[in-house]
């Protein structure tokens, strides 16, 4: 609360994502030094599959990355205008980082379009639009809601259709639905982080989330392939 109460800007993901920060951010008098980024249209909104609101999982797409350094280069410059330039410039070289690693995604990613996989959750809405790639569905909509008999029975006749298919877990939580979801059938596991637990936090954090991501998924794809 302190560090809410003596911070000169606030930025945050917005009350759909964190709705936890709103109560406290007015009790400090902090609401109006704050800035939400999903309020801001610059970013690509995805709506949840099945679903009427926004998928919060909006940082798996590199130019909503970019989008979001541009907003806080703006209110801090508009805060601190002594080092506006500075905070332009820093923007700017963040805009060229997500672009390359927009490449970079594209070029791991390339050969395994249409390749079938599965998610723990429904969180990759807007890396696959990023990326071009699709899973066939996600073991559960929301990472904290187990699905029913009758979506894993649908999910499970998916992967037998599609043949020899990957199925991602993910380290916050249990992969034991997996081994149901999994039975019988000829799968590839593989682990999909779309958090980043584990990395270290830094500069360069962002490009390992990202970079872990695509590595495991083509890894795990190219595993459906081998003889």
């Amino acid at each position: 609360m302190r560090k809410l109460a003596n911070a000169d800007l606030v930025i945050w993901g917005g009350a759909e994502l964190e709705s936890f920060l709103p109560k406290p951010l007015e009790s400090v008098g902090a609401a109006d030094k704050s800035v939400a980024v999903l309020s801001d249209g610059r970013l690509t909104r995805l709506p949840v599959r099945g679903g009427t609101e926004n998928d919060g999982h909006f940082w798996l797409m590199p130019s909503n990355m970019a989008a979001v350094a541009e907003i806080a280069a703006e209110n801090l410059g508009r805060i601190d205008p002594d080092n506006k330039a500075l905070y332009d410039k820093n923007a700017a070289s963040v805009a060229g980082r997500m672009r390359a690693l927009q490449r970079t995604g594209e070029e791991k990613l390339s050969p395994f379009k249409g390749k079938p996989f599965v998610t723990f959750h429904d969180a990759f809405a807007y890396f696959e639009r990023a990326f071009g790639v699709a899973p066939l569905g996600a073991l559960h909509i929301d990472a904290h809601h187990a699905s029913g008999a009758r979506a894993l029975a649908a999910l499970r006749e998916k992967i037998k259709s599609a043949g020899k298919v990957c199925l991602f877990s993910e380290p916050q939580f249990s992969a034991k639905g997996f081994a149901t979801a999994a039975r019988g059938l000829d799968v590839e596991t593989g682990v999909l982080d779309p958090m980043g637990a584990g990395l270290p936090v830094g500069a360069g954090f962002y490009e390992s989330l990202m970079n872990g991501l695509f590595d495991s998924l083509a890894d795990c794809l190219k595993r459906i392939d081998a003889p």
